[in-house]
């Protein structure tokens, strides 16, 4: 009982201590609040304004973190397409280097001055890599809408035939090319990829296959179309060449347009269907009979003047010189356009052709 009464005592004290000692801790903690001053409203506006400050610290981090971010995404893109051209460029040169184009020589030389302009054929590989260069500007980035920045237009060919350029004295720039393939130097057409035309490859005589004509969208005048027909009657006269031939391009791909140009064509006497030249299967415009046998029956949807706008310049002036169209066009959905194989013998050029565009050596 003693011992009970003993424990029951001991509690009893350690109880009261501990009372006391959060009576004493509750008295401190208010005496430090009356001590500093701070009244708990006061405390409630500090804490706010705490939190405010807090926040636009954290609004003003992300604005700075947002900045960093986006300078940073701009450096990035800059160098993926710094790095994109660098791998176009690489491609063009391993493209260049493929066709050995820096190993070419030309067949046929001519070289003369007219104005401030020289015609002449391409005489190593740097004058015909500026010349593939020019093409790509004009074929795949202006016909083709392609978003490469740097590239060139080759192929097996380009290292087979001779290049005729003409160059801007005042710029130093090449601003036109056509491209010459000889029979004497080739058994190779480029045209056969799109045309069957056998009976006028079996023809007696060289033939000159004109080709990849390209030229600077500013410099698309009468001065430069005729400086190219100056050095191709050079280039002729040197080759000894009595046929020519060729694609005449029209840049469009709507079966209806396709069928007026071709009628046009037809009815103005510039196309035949002499030598059954056709297009090759992969590149038969589909439906064009079908097209043409509907303007026959509707000629309301024929307009001779608006369907002689479609006709590009260049492939105008062929048709003046006596070129004629042989066949059905051929489909070139690479570059968006129909092309008509076109051909003459050269002497059923025209007159005025052969007076406008006679060689010096001619005019001795």
């Amino acid at each position: 009982m003693a011992k009970g009464r003993i424990r029951s005592a001991i509690k009893k004290k350690i109880r009261g201590a501990a009372r006391v000692g959060a009576s004493g801790s509750g008295a401190a903690e208010s005496s430090a609040g009356k001590s500093i001053g701070v009244k708990p409203s006061k405390r409630r506006r500090l804490k706010a304004a705490a939190k405010v400050a807090t926040t636009k610290t954290k609004n003003v981090t992300a604005k700075v973190a947002s900045k960093v971010t986006g300078t940073m995404a701009t450096q990035v893109l800059t160098k993926i397409g710094t790095m994109k051209e660098a791998i176009q460029s690489l491609d063009a040169q391993l493209k260049l280097h493929r066709f050995k184009i820096h190993q070419f020589e030309p067949k046929i030389k001519i070289d003369f001055q007219k104005g401030h302009f020289t015609v002449k054929t391409v005489e190593n590989g740097a004058e015909l890599e500026e010349v593939l260069r020019l093409r790509f500007e004009v074929f795949n980035r202006e016909y083709m809408n392609t978003t490469r920045a740097v590239g060139v237009d080759v192929d097996k060919m380009d290292f087979i035939c001779d290049h005729l350029i003409i160059r801007d004295n005042r710029i130093g720039r090449i601003v036109g090319t056509y491209r010459l393939n000889s029979s004497e130097f080739s058994d190779e057409f480029y045209s056969e990829a799109e045309f069957h035309f056998d009976r006028i490859l079996d023809m007696p005589g060289v033939i000159l296959e004109l080709g990849r004509a390209a030229i600077a969208k500013e410099f698309r005048t009468g001065v430069v179309i005729a400086l190219l027909w100056r050095g191709i009657s050079e280039y002729l006269q040197k080759s000894g060449a009595n046929i020519m031939l060729g694609c005449a391009s029209v840049k469009t791909m709507d079966p209806m347009e396709i069928g007026l140009i071709t009628h046009h064509l037809e009815k103005k006497g510039a196309l035949t269907r002499e030598f059954g030249v056709e297009p090759t299967k992969k590149y038969k415009v589909k439906n064009l009979d079908q097209v043409l046998e509907y303007i026959e029956k509707n000629p309301f949807e024929y307009n001779e003047e608006a369907v002689e706008k479609m006709v590009p310049p260049l492939f105008a002036s062929y048709l003046k010189m006596g070129f004629k169209a042989y066949g059905e066009p051929a489909l070139d959905k690479d570059f968006f356009c129909i092309d008509y194989l076109i051909m003459i013998r050269t002497e059923q050029l025209d007159e005025a052709y052969k007076r406008r565009y006679k060689t010096e050596q001619e005019k001795e």
